[in-house]
């Protein structure tokens, strides 16, 4: 992805992750654990956070579906 376009995403994303994370009391900073599977889901939660500013450490979940690559995806979102 163009780190550009993923900048954009994320200034037009922040406004309502932002609110969302102060309603529910997410951290928007220090040190946070992110449980992926590699997912788009989670992949663009912890690349959210780190431009927020937080120190992302990502933890992969194993769901053991066939050619699941978890130390590829581990590799990928340090």
């Amino acid at each position: 992805m163009d780190n550009s376009l993923g900048i954009q995403i994320f200034e037009k994303a922040a406004p309502a992750i932002t609110r969302a994370m102060s309603l529910f009391a997410l951290p928007s900073s220090g040190r946070v654990l992110v449980g992926t599977s590699g997912g788009k889901d989670s992949t663009f939660l912890a690349l959210f956070l780190r431009y927020l500013g937080c120190d992302v450490e990502c933890l992969v979940v194993d769901l053991r579906y066939p050619n699941f690559e978890a130390p590829r995806i581990r590799d990928a979102l340090q």
